[in-house]
C-alpha cells in the first residue's frame, strides 16, 4: 500500500540540530505524512511551488523534527523529501547521516517497511546514499 504511494524518504543532508529532538517527535511526524499516502498526502501538502513537465513541487504543512528543508516532489511519483543537514565540512556528515538513518529505521521497520538505498548524485556525497521506504 505504502509502496504503490510512492514515498520515498531521502536524507540529502544530515540535520545540524543544536537541541536533539526525542525520537518520538521524530516519528510522530513521519506518521501523519505516512498514513496520509493513500490520500496523495493532501492534508500534509500545502502550495504548489514549483512546475515543470515532468515536475511538481509542493510545500509540506508538517514539519519533521531536525529538517532544515522538506518538500513534496511529484516526478514519476509523489514522494516526501527531507533535507536533514547541510555544511561544507563533510567529516562531520557521518555522525549525522547515521544518527537519522537510525531514527528512520527505528521508526519504519516496526511499521513493516523495508530500508533501501538510491545512488546519491550530488558532487562529493556518493558514499551518502538517499535512504528510501
Amino acid at each position: 500500500m505504502l509502496k504503490k504511494a510512492g514515498i520515498l524518504i531521502s536524507i540529502l543532508f544530515i540535520a545540524f540540530i543544536n537541541n536533539a529532538h526525542a525520537q518520538d517527535d521524530f516519528c510522530e511526524a513521519v506518521s501523519v505524512i505516512l498514513k496520509d499516502a493513500p490520500n496523495q498526502f493532501k492534508n500534509v501538502r500545502t502550495n504548489l511551488v514549483q512546475t515543470s513537465v515532468n515536475l511538481k513541487v509542493y510545500k509540506t504543512g508538517v514539519k519533521v523534527p531536525g529538517t532544515i528543508n522538506s518538500r513534496f516532489v511529484d516526478s514519476r511519483g509523489l514522494f516526501y523529501e527531507g533535507a536533514l543537514y547541510q555544511s561544507k565540512d563533510l567529516s562531520s556528515m557521518r555522525a549525522y547521516y547515521d544518527k537519522y538513518k537510525k531514527l528512520l529505521e527505528d521508526c519504519l521497520a516496526p511499521k513493516g517497511l523495508k530500508m533501501k538505498f538510491n545512488e546519491n548524485f550530488y558532487p562529493g556525497l556518493s558514499e551518502y546514499k538517499k535512504v528510501v521506504y
